[in-house]
């Protein structure tokens, strides 16, 4: 997306003025790239404006995907410190569900 160009280019420098450490974000709406038409479909039916080309994605993009470590580092090569800001993020967290918990909220 055309904002996140711009928020990559100017970020660092404002981490860097205020000294404030990045750290390595993806936005997620679905697991697998190959998710991407089906999450447009669904997008389109609760859409009430009724578009009906559902190969358009709405986000302009099929990358809000659930990407892998190597793919995170392979997109933050520029800034190493984000990839390892965000490790040291994760490893203060200690989440743990019990197996088949569902995680979804209530509508």
């Amino acid at each position: 997306m055309d904002i996140d160009k711009i928020l990559l280019q100017q970020l660092p420098k404002i981490a860097k003025k205020f000294d404030i450490k990045l750290v390595a974000t993806n936005d997620v709406h679905y697991i697998k790239p190959e998710h991407a038409i089906p999450h447009n479909v669904l997008l389109q039916i609760s859409n009430s404006r009724g578009e009906s080309d559902y190969k358009t994605l709405r986000y302009g993009t099929d990358q809000i995907y659930f990407k892998s470590a190597d793919e995170m580092s392979n997109l933050f090569s520029d800034f190493p410190d984000a990839i390892k800001n965000t490790l040291e993020i994760a490893e203060k967290i200690n989440f743990q569900t019990e197996e088949g918990q569902k995680l979804f909220t209530r509508l």
